[in-house]
C-alpha cells in the first residue's frame, strides 16, 4: 500500500521479491533490464514504478513505450485503470497521458516505425520504460536515452527496460 503524503490517495501495490529488488536496483543504476518469461510481471513492474515515481516526485514526467498501439492499450493503459481506478479520471485520451494531481505526467507511446522516435528528440523525461525493448533497435534506445534527463535535483533519471528471454 502506498499513500502519498500531501494527496489523500492510496494505491494498493504488491510486489514479488524479484520486482522489489528491481526497484531497489533502479535507485542505484541509470538503466535496468528486467527480463523474464511471459507472465513474469514485467509490465506490472513498469506500471508500479510509474505510480511510485510520479507520486513521490511532483512535477515529473514518465514515458511508457511499446511497439504498437494495441499492445500499449492492452498491456498498459487498460491495465493501469484496472489496477489503479483513480487514474482514469486524470487520463486525457487525446494526449495518451495521465495528468497526476501533483503536476506529474505519465505519457504512453508506441514506436511502430523507426522514424517515430524522432518525436522524442529534445524532450525531457525523468523516467522512461521501454516494455519489450528487444522489439526496438539500438538506435531507438539511444534516441530515447538522450531524453532521459532532468533539471530537477530531487530525482535521478533512469530507464527500465523489459524483455522476454531469447
Amino acid at each position: 500500500m502506498v499513500k502519498t503524503s500531501n494527496l489523500n490517495i492510496n494505491f494498493d501495490i504488491k510486489l514479488s521479491e524479484k520486482q522489489d529488488l528491481a526497484l531497489l536496483a533502479l535507485k542505484k543504476t541509470p538503466i535496468l533490464f528486467y527480463g523474464g518469461s511471459k507472465g513474469g510481471g514485467k509490465s506490472y513492474l513498469v506500471r508500479v514504478r510509474e505510480v511510485l515515481r510520479r507520486m513521490t516526485y511532483p512535477g515529473t514526467k514518465g514515458l511508457i513505450v511499446r511497439k504498437t498501439f494495441p499492445e500499449l492499450v492492452s498491456n498498459h493503459i487498460r491495465k493501469f485503470f484496472e489496477e489503479y481506478p483513480e487514474t482514469a479520471q486524470w487520463y486525457k485520451q487525446s494526449e495518451k497521458a495521465i495528468y497526476w494531481p501533483n503536476g506529474s505526467i505519465t505519457e504512453f507511446s508506441y514506436l511502430q516505425n523507426l522514424d517515430d522516435v524522432y518525436t522524442y528528440q529534445g524532450r525531457e523525461y525523468e523516467d522512461i520504460s521501454i516494455d519489450e525493448v528487444t522489439q526496438h533497435t539500438e538506435y531507438t534506445f539511444k534516441i530515447l536515452r538522450s531524453s532521459n534527463r532532468t533539471t530537477n535535483p530531487n530525482i535521478t533519471p533512469n530507464m527500465l527496460l523489459t524483455g522476454n528471454p531469447g
